[in-house]
């Protein structure tokens, strides 16, 4: 099975520590090792991004479909959203995390962000140098 370029080795699964520890018979799950390790940024300047968990404001129809409205970041600065591009179920690859993948646009910025029954997180960008 080829994931970016790189194949995966039913091998790693039992050198590697962190993919030792995975059933992944039982997880039905194929965890390649990219996904597992901190991989180098590949943006200059960004060094990783971290899971940030944030206030949203949000608006339930009566069908129970949810709309977020507002994101709140944790040193109080409030940032309205201007539209709702996508709603499906997915994982953040990036920090971790599984939930319904709201893609919003606030300004002219497109961001992910999901809701972790009941939390919702972002995907914070780290700067070189700095640790979250």
């Amino acid at each position: 099975m080829k994931v970016r370029h790189k194949c995966v080795r039913r091998a790693v699964e039992f050198t590697d520590e962190v993919m030792g520890g995975l059933d992944i018979k039982r997880d039905n799950i194929v965890h390649p090792v990219g996904f597992l390790r901190q991989a180098p940024a590949m943006v200059q300047g960004i060094s990783g991004r971290t899971k940030r968990y944030v206030s949203v404001t949000a608006r339930v129809d009566e069908d129970g479909r949810v709309r977020p409205l507002s994101i709140q970041w944790y040193d109080g600065r409030t940032y309205a959203i201007d539209d709702v591009r996508d709603v499906r179920r997915s994982s953040s690859r990036k920090v971790g995390g599984d939930g319904i993948c709201y893609t919003i646009r606030i300004g002219e910025r497109i961001i992910q962000l999901f809701c972790e029954d009941p939390r919702w997180f972002v995907e914070e960008i780290v700067a070189d140098g700095l640790t979250p």
